[in-house]
């Protein structure tokens, strides 16, 4: 079991006989316990106020303490019923047998790193300051399983204010033969998480004392039976799970959602577009992971190679579980998020992290909604980006300032798609795939060099003068393996 993070409550530690007798200490312990703070949505924890600030670490680190020394299973964080939710006192607690379908490896792609466990989702739920019993066959326990409660693990005490617990919220056991008791100060979803190398295909586990969650698995779940019974089921979180994609969002978001088959079909038609360009298989082995949270803590969403987190707002949740909506308008920072999934990050040379991956987010728009390549308010037309183009090269173009603009960036990309189409793109990543790690380019010279030389043989063009006015440095022997090829340029780069 990890240590302990983000438990506040000192009141309730007093009232459980946690907090030191002492009588030198008995007074600060209750004056902390009168000022105790949680923040909430609606009264956040503002950093620039450094009292109030230091004051919620210092409940912080105490109770932490406290808890490591004397664990508490019944102990429930004040905090936990404001997030991740309460379960309702009358919901029942369950006893059920888990069978699981491991979904464990790599899904193709050298980059990002897949990390050695991968979490598995049950439909259960575990309520704050309850315990639930697992049991695991004695033939299991030397895989090296763990259970773990909840979802939410980003540390957010960087942030200028806090709207939620502003620490780690998820704890983790070891599951051991026979029974492993869990719980958790604030409750959460019930993972089962089984390392990346594991060659079982099944696993049954007994669990005790859980309460059930929504959770649809597209292929295995009848839209009836969600429609009539399991989105109504108690937990505060749900999931929406398909063979590519993993959708961990707030149950009241989905109590009226009429048609989780058609949602997850969309999602799976997106990650088979990005599959496609990444020239990835297109069965995965585990599905991509998109956790919504009340706080992201990078960015309005980001992503990591575990899982990607959106915020708990209409962009980020409500048009994510919308497929009209989808269908109709899309949605750039999902598409985005996802692309980030597929990068070649090893191959790419510095500036393309924010570039590269709405190439991804494009192709989506374009394969799937048929929306073709303009679709951000930066890049509404074919036009709008002449004249971007324009601009940057009337005003001291550099590669700097190529770098430092990641939609100028991709004005550069979309002039080629816009005048070859997708398949040089697709061609060129097909090469990347296939090209081993061993000799994947080596500095950032030669992943220039390497995209240079690869995109000019996928279009049957001399790409040397359109990269020079971009400003992105191509090496003389590269340059001149290509020399044979016409020149291109389009037209807002042609000099009159």
């Amino acid at each position: 079991m990890k240590s302990v993070k983000g438990l506040l409550g000192t009141a309730l530690l007093v009232a459980a006989g946690l907090l030191s007798s002492n009588p030198a200490t008995a007074q600060t312990d209750s004056q902390l316990a009168d000022s105790l703070l949680v923040p909430t949505l609606a009264k956040p924890l503002i950093r620039d106020k450094q009292r109030g600030y230091r004051q919620y670490q210092m409940q912080h680190r105490r109770l932490s303490r406290q808890l490591r020394r004397h664990p508490n299973p019944a102990y429930v964080a004040p905090a936990a019923a404001d997030f991740p939710g309460a379960v309702p006192a009358t919901a029942p607690r369950i006893s059920t047998e888990l069978v699981l379908r491991v979904r464990v490896g790599s899904n193709g792609r050298g980059e990002p790193w897949a990390g050695y466990r991968r979490a598995h989702g049950t439909g259960l739920y575990v309520p704050a300051g309850e315990t639930v019993s697992l049991y695991l066959a004695d033939s299991d326990a030397r895989r090296h399983l763990r259970a773990q409660i909840g979802v939410h693990s980003d540390e957010l005490t960087g942030h200028a204010q806090l709207t939620r617990e502003g620490f780690d919220l998820t704890r983790t056991f070891a599951l051991k033969p026979g029974r492993t008791d869990i719980y958790s100060p604030y409750g959460g979803l019930l993972l089962v998480v089984i390392p990346d190398t594991d060659s079982l295909k099944e696993l049954r586990i007994k669990v005790s004392g859980a309460v059930r969650a929504p959770y649809f698995e597209r292929g295995k779940t009848s839209v009836a039976e969600w429609q009539q019974t399991i989105r109504q089921y108690p937990a505060p979180w749900a999931e929406l799970v398909s063979d590519n994609v993993s959708l961990t969002v707030p149950a009241a978001r989905l109590r009226t959602l009429e048609d989780p088959e058609q949602l997850l079909a969309f999602w799976d038609t997106v990650l088979a577009a990005d599959a496609k360009l990444a020239a990835l298989p297109a069965a995965r082995r585990y599905p991509e992971r998109i956790i919504v949270d009340r706080q992201v803590a990078y960015g309005y969403m980001f992503a990591s190679a575990r899982r990607i987190v959106v915020p708990d707002d209409d962009e980020g949740c409500r048009h994510m579980l919308d497929v009209e909506y989808l269908r109709e308008h899309g949605s750039w920072g999902h598409f985005h998020e996802l692309g980030h999934q597929h990068q070649f990050k090893k191959i790419d040379f510095a500036g393309l992290g924010e570039v590269s991956v709405n190439l991804y987010t494009m192709y989506v728009y374009d394969k799937v909604l048929h929306k073709g390549l303009y679709n951000h308010p930066e890049l509404k037309s074919r036009q709008m980006v002449a004249e971007k183009v324009t601009r940057y090269l009337a005003n001291a173009p550099s590669f700097q300032k190529w770098q430092s603009d990641a939609f100028l960036a991709l004005c550069m990309y979309i002039q080629l798609i816009d005048a070859f189409g997708w398949e040089p793109i697709e061609q060129v990543y097909q090469q990347y795939r296939q090209l081993p790690r061993r000799q994947y380019p080596s500095t950032e010279a030669a992943k220039r060099d390497y995209w240079f030389a690869a995109i000019s043989a996928a279009t049957h063009r001399n790409l040397a003068p359109f990269f020079a006015q971009w400003q992105v440095p191509v090496g003389e022997a590269a340059a001149k393996a290509v020399a044979a090829y016409p020149t291109w340029l389009p037209a807002e780069m042609q000099r009159k």
